[in-house]
């Protein structure tokens, strides 16, 4: 939201982060992607068995 508000104002982050009243932090760790696990990726308990759903 805050990356929108800033391509459509122009304003900077920290002005919006103000405004918002959320730290700049907030936006900084939304920006980064988290990492997906594969698709093929299956669970696994501590002793090597997958799993039962």
């Amino acid at each position: 939201m805050i990356e929108y508000i800033r391509q459509a104002s122009g304003s900077p982050i920290r002005r919006i982060c103000v405004t918002l009243g959320v730290p700049r932090s907030s936006y900084y760790h939304a920006a980064v992607p988290t990492p997906t696990q594969p698709k093929t990726y299956v669970p696994k308990t501590s002793d090597g068995r997958a799993d039962k759903p």
